[in-house]
């Protein structure tokens, strides 16, 4: 509770996505690099060990109430 999970990230205008940064990944002790893409109403959440193309992503999306 009350734990920080992503920090350090920059936005990058060029790429249109805020990276840069840090992750902690749920059920591991360790953190991963990071990057996070907003499109639409998607947000998608990437981490990753070295090279980006085989990380893991989280996408999620807004609801209308």
């Amino acid at each position: 509770m009350g734990s920080i999970v992503i920090w350090g990230m920059r936005y990058d205008k060029k790429r249109n996505e805020w990276r840069g940064g840090q992750l902690k990944m749920p059920g591991m002790e360790h953190m991963a690099e990071a990057f996070i893409r907003l499109s639409n109403q998607q947000l998608t959440i990437t981490g990753y060990h070295g090279l980006r193309w085989l990380g893991k992503s989280q996408t999620l999306t807004r609801v209308k109430e």
